[in-house]
Order: structure tokens, then C-alpha cells, then sequence
């Protein structure tokens, strides 16, 4: 009798056990499951923000380096109106001659209309 009583109130505290566990599990889960969808999400806005990041980090590098192009090719246009101005007269001169060209046409006049060239003796 005392064996059976001993299996018996082994196996009843083992099903509380193991009814316990249980409940401790889904308590525990019920507590949980909405943390881990909270962490989840977040994962997912961070790794959404990063993406973006990159690609504007990217756009951004794209514009510098087209920034550099045209800065790059303004100063070669710099130095090459720096070394015509300073240069020859006759290159002074063919440039005055474009400018004042320009600025008689920006006006409304028709070459060979408006106004002539003459042609120099070279």
C-alpha cells in the first residue's frame, strides 16, 4: 500500500508539475508573443531607415561627384578665358570681337543686316 500510494502521489505531482509548466509557459508567452512582434517591427523600421540612409548617401555621393565634374570644367574654362585675356593681342582681340558679337545679336540686330564684320587682313 505504501508503494501504491507513493506511485500514485509521485504521479500526481508530477501531472501538477507538469500542469504548472504550462500554465507558467503560455502565461509566459502571453507576455511575450506581443514584445517579440514590438521587436520585430522595430527591426523591420530600422533596417527600412538604414536602407534609405544608404541610398540617399548614395544620391548624395552621385551629386558630389557631378559637383566636382562641373567645378573641375568651370576652372579649365577659367584659366583658359584667363590665358586668352592675358595672352595675345590678336586672341584679345578675336574675343572682344565674339563678345561684342554677342551683345549685338542679344540686341536684335542680324549680322550683315544690323551690323558687319570687317574682314581684317591677315
Amino acid at each position: 500500500m505504501k508503494e501504491q500510494f507513493s506511485a500514485i502521489a509521485s504521479d500526481i505531482v508530477l501531472k501538477n508539475s507538469q500542469r504548472i509548466q504550462d500554465d507558467h509557459k503560455t502565461k509566459l508567452d502571453d507576455i511575450l508573443n506581443p514584445l517579440k512582434d514590438k521587436i520585430e517591427k522595430f527591426e523591420t523600421q530600422v533596417r527600412t531607415s538604414h536602407e534609405e540612409r544608404i541610398k540617399e548617401n548614395q544620391s548624395l555621393k552621385e551629386q558630389l561627384v557631378q559637383l566636382q565634374t562641373m567645378n573641375k570644367s568651370i576652372g579649365d574654362e577659367a584659366r583658359n578665358l584667363v590665358s586668352a585675356l592675358k595672352g595675345q593681342a590678336k586672341t584679345q582681340g578675336n574675343w572682344g570681337e565674339m563678345i561684342l558679337e554677342k551683345t549685338l545679336e542679344r540686341s536684335g540686330l542680324v549680322k550683315g543686316r544690323g551690323y558687319f564684320v570687317n574682314k581684317s587682313a591677315v
